[in-house]
């Protein structure tokens, strides 16, 4: 029987409700059957955002954080479950990452993640290519809580967390290995970063498992696009100023 323990995925997000809207999407696009959340943290205080879904958890806070890994360490504590996914505000997820990431966790090891990624630019795929690919992982909070969570600073965090892990648990990082001889194989993220997908400066990406094929990561983007939030309604974006 397939794994299919509850799981929160937590998403921070700072000023930018457009690309946000994609992030919620793909969540609810998930084919998870197990129970799943997602914990929407902003900290814009000029910004306040609204969603109405019993899955979808938007949590307004009034005063920017100091630093991300204590944004990131305040997510996780306000995550319900127990197996936790990173979920970045200007990523797409593919509709199988939760699927196949609990499929293939092992919770005596407590970390999950893709070895390697499929590089998505100017509508074509490149790769598979390596990186940390810390936003496409999941892990246990017994591990979490074992290394302290995230460290206090501003950048570098997912790398940090992974090195802690890592010297604290050796092989507990190790990726999910991939097959470099086809297309996207089970293990497999898609990653699209630049060209007509940048906005604003913001790197777009696609991370999931298993893309069958090049098409299935372009018609992703497509529904993206044409769908918005899947009928579940726009995320509302209120100045906070004058309410």
């Amino acid at each position: 029987m397939e794994n299919q323990p509850p799981v929160s995925c937590f998403c921070l997000t700072y000023g930018r409700p457009r690309l946000l809207e994609e992030a919620i999407h793909s969540f609810l696009q998930q084919d998870y059957a197990g129970p799943k959340e997602m914990i929407v943290l902003n900290d814009y205080a000029d910004q306040i955002l609204e969603l109405d879904h019993p899955e979808v958890r938007v949590i307004n806070l009034p005063k920017r954080f100091r630093t991300l890994g204590e944004k990131m360490n305040t997510a996780v504590a306000l995550a319900s479950h127990d197996v936790l996914f990173t979920w970045d505000d200007d990523d797409i997820y593919l509709p199988h990452r939760l699927r196949f990431s609990t499929a293939s966790f092992d919770p005596s090891k407590g970390f999950f993640k893709a070895a390697s990624a499929w590089m998505w630019s100017d509508d074509s795929l490149s790769g598979p290519a390596q990186n940390r690919f810390h936003a496409a992982s999941c892990w246990s909070r017994a591990l979490f809580d074992t290394i302290g969570g995230y460290a206090a600073d501003g950048s570098g965090t997912d790398a940090i967390f992974e090195r802690q892990l890592e010297a604290r648990f050796p092989g507990a990082t190790a990726p999910f290995a991939t097959d470099r001889r086809n297309q996207p194989a089970p293990g497999m993220a898609a990653l699209e970063v630049g060209g007509a997908l940048s906005r604003a400066g913001a790197g777009r990406r696609f991370h999931g498992h298993a893309p069958r094929n090049p098409e299935d990561c372009r018609s992703l983007r497509r529904r993206h696009a044409a769908m918005g939030l899947g009928g579940h309604g726009a995320v509302r974006a209120l100045l906070a100023v004058g309410l």
